[in-house]
């Protein structure tokens, strides 16, 4: 009838603003998970570190359990030649770790910051940490036998550490038991990858 006319517009507009809105995001989520995968890609290219750990964060959100805060403290740094899904998989794949250590409530803070000719990327979480002797191990792949079953550990970290030793760059572990662990990866700014 015509006296519902004006709030037939009024949910229209919502509408035609919730539809742009949603657009929007799933343009977003495409661009990043078209940056995030073909992970054997050997494509060679410029890019903001600080871009990279946005798109892994977005990818996150979904994953994140409830009471796990992801925050980001992304300082200006200087672009990095790099293969970036590879980078990107590492990236995920620690944060990753550091949300999983995390019982009930806590919080995974990524932070970067410019250190001579590198970017310094640092991880840390407040979860259950890690004694010497498993940091000691972690990069270290391995097989285990669980309940008559063959299981794998650590091939995340393994091949985290692999793909930033291939950057030129290096990753270091500090935990404590009970008080969480600080992952720092520390990649150059310029890095011959096409050497063997």
């Amino acid at each position: 009838p015509p006296e519902q006319h004006p709030r037939l517009v009024q949910l229209q507009s919502v509408v035609r603003r919730s539809l742009a809105q949603s657009a929007s995001r799933l343009k977003s989520i495409l661009a990043r998970i078209g940056r995030f995968t073909n992970l054997d890609r050997a494509e060679i290219v410029t890019v903001s570190v600080n871009d990279l750990l946005s798109d892994v964060a977005g990818m996150m959100e979904s994953q994140v359990r409830d009471g796990v805060k992801l925050e980001l403290d992304l300082n200006d740094v200087p672009p990095l030649t790099c293969r970036p899904q590879q980078l990107s998989a590492a990236f995920f794949n620690v944060i990753s770790n550091a949300a999983t250590a995390i019982d009930g409530e806590g919080m995974v803070r990524v932070a970067t910051r410019p250190v001579d000719s590198s970017v310094l990327v640092v991880i840390a979480d407040n979860g259950r940490g890690m004694s010497a002797s498993q940091v000691e191990e972690v990069f270290q792949p391995d097989f285990r036998d669980v309940e008559g079953r063959i299981k794998s550990a650590n091939w995340g970290m393994f091949s985290s550490r692999q793909i930033v030793r291939e950057h030129g760059g290096e990753i270091r572990i500090a935990s404590t038991e009970g008080k969480g662990t600080t992952v720092t990866i520390t990649l150059p700014v310029a890095v011959d990858l096409n050497r063997d």
